[in-house]
């Protein structure tokens, strides 16, 4: 594993031939346990990506804090983590419930989040003249969490996934995909986004 800083207080990790993360050392010190999970699964696998994680993103009045932006050969992931207690229901009409036994509070959509991060990076993409395509993934960090889809909901919000789940969910959802980045390519437009990134929020 080789560490050496690219800004203030990010470091690029190379985890394997296969795997290089951006990582927040400051978000590290914190140890926030969900997010960590999550990146643990990510630079642990064996598909080609860069990981971009905690990152507050700024471009012409638009603000995003996203938990993972990840980079392959054949799309680019926008992860959002949930670190939650209990399960979840899914109603069909996009309400989201955190359940433990009889207590249940609502919470806000994270596919919603999702798209305000997915705005974001629209703009930026077009500004850098990127030509990237995005796919959002809502991943629970709680491996023993369980999603209880409603009626007519699992079609509607099939992106959500436990953190066990995630590496098998990225590998079949670009499993018919053609390879349109180069590993050159890549590290571009994992350049051009943290351009944006404003390191003192």
């Amino acid at each position: 594993m080789t560490i050496f800083n690219i800004s203030f207080s990010y470091v690029n990790i190379t985890v394997n031939k296969e795997v290089t993360a951006w990582i927040n050392t400051a978000t590290i010190k914190k140890g926030i346990n969900g997010e960590n999970k999550i990146l643990y699964t990510l630079m642990h696998s064996d598909i080609p990506m860069y990981i971009l994680h905690d990152l507050n993103l700024e471009v012409d009045g638009f603000k995003s804090q996203i938990d993972f932006i990840v980079v392959t050969k054949k799309i680019i992931y926008i992860i959002e983590s949930k670190d939650l207690n209990g399960n979840l229901d899914i109603e069909e009409d996009g309400t989201f419930t955190r359940r433990i036994g009889k207590y249940k509070k609502g919470i806000k959509n994270p596919i919603t989040q999702n798209m305000e991060h997915e705005l974001t990076l629209n703009k930026i993409s077009k500004l850098e003249k990127l030509h990237t395509k995005y796919k959002s993934i809502v991943v629970l960090s709680n491996d023993s969490a369980y999603i209880n889809y409603k009626k007519g909901s699992k079609y509607k919000f099939n992106n959500i996934v436990r953190n066990d789940q995630l590496y098998n969910y990225i590998k079949s959802s670009s499993n018919n995909l053609n390879i349109v980045y180069t590993e050159k390519k890549i590290k571009n437009i994992c350049d051009k986004i943290l351009k944006y990134n404003n390191n003192d929020n």
